[in-house]
């Protein structure tokens, strides 16, 4: 987070962020190229089966949408499993380190909330304040799940302002370098808290009229995580998500009070 608010201040239009195990498949050129595309307006018409000019498609106007604001990147090599796929996989004999993802990009429907991973992504400077990573590693009793929940956060708000999210290319090279023993320890707390999270975020009140900014879906955001911990009955049995989105909320709070020192809105 502190390298997305240092880009900020450097006037940056759009943020590229690769985890430490993540390379550019391609030219340099073509990685970026490729983000910024996908950031960047498409046609309104495509074929109902991709790659084929299916019967309808007009020839000339194929009229234009605004591109997504936030682009997952995917990744070859190794696929983004959690610990317990990885050792499931690995035990059946299934876990391919070839993973070979589909080419193209492609828009993710509002309605459906996926996974949001971290390694390879690309966004606008507008919506940086959508772009919080929930506290995970020492301190906090989560670990793994900082751009999963980041992820939530950001497509609940996002399907509010109607803005679109896209996943495809620019593909990376992923050579893990983490351990999945030592992964399952970290993400079990997590794998529990995580059936829960998204339900939280999920009911945040969002007005059309008060929160019509990225700025001020987030603060919205933040102050239900505090009034879940309070209130949500559903979570009487995890008291240690409960607590932590109560300091998360906090937290979230001074994040969003950053952007509104900085003049925005």
């Amino acid at each position: 987070m502190y390298g997305f608010w240092a880009a900020l201040h450097l006037e940056a239009d759009i943020i590229i962020a690769l985890d430490d195990d993540c390379y550019p498949a391609g030219p340099l050129g073509s990685f970026t190229a490729d983000h910024v595309a996908a950031l960047s307006s498409r046609t309104r018409w495509i074929p109902s089966v991709d790659g084929s000019p299916t019967r309808g498609v007009p020839y000339f106007d194929l009229g234009t949408i605004d591109g997504a604001v936030a682009n997952m990147g995917l990744w070859q090599g190794e696929a983004d499993y959690d610990a317990p796929q990885t050792l499931a996989l690995h035990r059946l004999g299934y876990l391919d380190r070839a993973y070979d993802p589909k080419s193209g990009n492609r828009l993710m429907h509002s309605q459906h909330y996926w996974p949001f991973c971290a390694m390879n992504i690309a966004f606008r400077r507008e919506i940086a304040p959508l772009m919080y990573m929930p506290k995970m590693g020492e301190g906090s009793p989560f670990r793994r799940f900082d751009d999963i929940w980041c992820g939530v956060i950001l497509q609940r708000c996002s399907r509010h302002l109607g803005l679109s999210l896209s996943v495809g290319e620019p593909h990376i090279r992923h050579v893990r370098a983490s351990d999945p023993l030592v992964n399952l320890e970290k993400e079990a707390p997590g794998i529990r808290a995580n059936e829960l999270f998204w339900k939280v975020v999920e009911a945040t009140p969002l007005d059309v009229a008060q929160q019509s900014t990225p700025l001020t879906c987030a603060q919205a955001v933040a102050a239900h995580l505090s009034w879940a911990a309070r209130h949500d009955t559903n979570l009487a049995q995890n008291t240690t998500l409960t607590d932590y989105l109560a300091a998360e909320g906090i937290r979230m709070q001074s994040w969003c009070n950053m952007f509104r020192n900085a003049g925005w809105e």
